[in-house]
């Protein structure tokens, strides 16, 4: 907060904060398009010092693409880059002045590159329209299945990887133990059973996969039908 005085009879104190506000949103063949509210706040605390009248002007300094949307800007003189705001107090009780600047901020995201925390926020907003809230809750829930998809096809990747390496292992076995034994019998059993394994989760790779290029193909049919 800055405090100074505009003259020995009055101080002022300002305070300053700014706020976005999504004001609309549209989804047409993949790419959202949103709309956002910028608004710049001031707030301007006046007090008197002495009873009276006391008449005054506020300088509020004008940015391009801003535009004033409190006072009522047909109250307020312009000029070249301020507000001039007249503020008449009466009597040393506080007056509190709000200026408040707004800027309309466009932004156009692709939604199959929209990262998942960005989308949970968007999902969680209670600023977008419903139809809008429940396609992107459509699309968090469709995305999520899918990481689950391609997790679990990591994990059988990962098992058998470890399978193969195990397969190498009883393989160098079976080459330094002699065949008449029970341990070359053991080994070769063992073997049998890992390779089998292995070509079961190379099946359940080759499943899994292809759910998963199923799975982007819908979501990005569904993605791209989505008007809004």
């Amino acid at each position: 907060m800055l405090s100074y005085a505009v003259n020995s009879k009055v101080t002022v104190d300002r305070s300053s904060e700014e706020q976005h506000a999504i004001v609309k949103a549209a989804i047409t063949q993949g790419v959202m398009r949103l709309t956002r509210l910028a608004r710049q706040i001031t707030t301007y605390r006046l007090r008197a010092a002495s009873d009276g009248e006391h008449r005054l002007l506020i300088e509020q300094p004008r940015f391009a693409g801003w535009s004033l949307a409190t006072p009522d800007p047909t109250h307020v003189e312009f000029s070249a880059d301020a507000y001039r705001i007249p503020v008449t107090l009466t009597g040393s009780k506080q007056n509190n002045v709000v200026v408040t600047m707004e800027r309309p901020l466009e932004e156009t995201i692709r939604l199959l590159d929209l990262a998942d925390d960005r989308l949970g926020v968007l999902v969680a907003s209670n600023k977008l329209e419903p139809s809008v809230k429940k396609a992107l809750g459509e699309l968090a829930s469709r995305r999520q299945a899918l990481g689950r998809q391609n997790a679990e096809l990591d994990k059988l990747k990962e098992q058998r990887r470890q399978l193969v390496d195990d397969e190498k292992r009883l393989r160098d076995n079976l080459a330094a133990v002699g065949r008449d034994t029970a341990i070359y019998k053991q080994t070769l059993d063992k073997l049998g059973e890992t390779e089998a394994t292995i070509a079961n989760l190379s099946t359940a790779i080759e499943k899994t996969a292809a759910e998963i290029e199923t799975a982007k193909e819908q979501l990005q049919a569904f993605v791209s039908a989505l008007i809004l």
